[in-house]
């Protein structure tokens, strides 16, 4: 292949350059904002992380109590789906309202993923965990009987005790 016949890729269009230049700083944005938006959620998943281990510690020391409960805001698909993502936002803003209205200020709430929630609660035994679960669904059916928000919300939850006996890491 003749060398002098191949397009010389180091010259560019004069009418190229701002589109190109334009696409890079779009792109450049991007990348900042992807990386501070993963900066922010790594540093609350680091702090969680720290908080909880440091609780289960606690309690393996003191032999006492830790529950681990885990909450799905059911139906989460369906409401993005029928009704837009802005109407799911306000249904995972309305469930985080909920679980910190039903859960003491020592209680650790965090949500892990696109609709899960779990909780950490320190010094309840496991035979709390039914006086939970009434108290969760009271305050969603309040929530429900009192908010014209379509449609109604709704939690499955599920449990898990550390026993200090056999001590797990989270």
């Amino acid at each position: 292949m003749d060398m002098e016949n191949l397009p010389n890729l180091s010259t560019k269009n004069t009418v190229d350059q701002p589109f190109e230049r334009k696409t890079a700083q779009f792109l450049f944005y991007v990348m900042i904002f992807t990386i501070t938006v993963f900066n922010i959620i790594a540093f609350f998943f680091i702090i969680y992380t720290f908080l909880a281990e440091q609780q289960r510690k606690i309690a393996a020391r003191k032999k006492g109590s830790l529950i681990l409960l885990y909450c799905n805001l059911d139906g989460l698909k369906e409401i993005n789906d029928s009704r837009g993502y802005k109407a799911g936002d306000e249904a995972l803003i309305q469930t985080a309202n909920i679980l910190r209205k039903t859960f003491r200020e020592s209680d650790i709430i965090g949500r892990i993923g696109e609709d899960e929630f779990i909780i950490l609660m320190v010094d309840t035994e496991k035979r709390g965990t039914r006086i939970i679960t009434e108290r969760i669904q009271k305050v969603l059916n309040e929530f429900n009987a009192n908010v014209a928000f379509p449609p109604k919300l709704s939690l499955s939850i599920g449990f898990v005790e550390h026993d200090p006996e056999r001590p797990l890491s989270l």
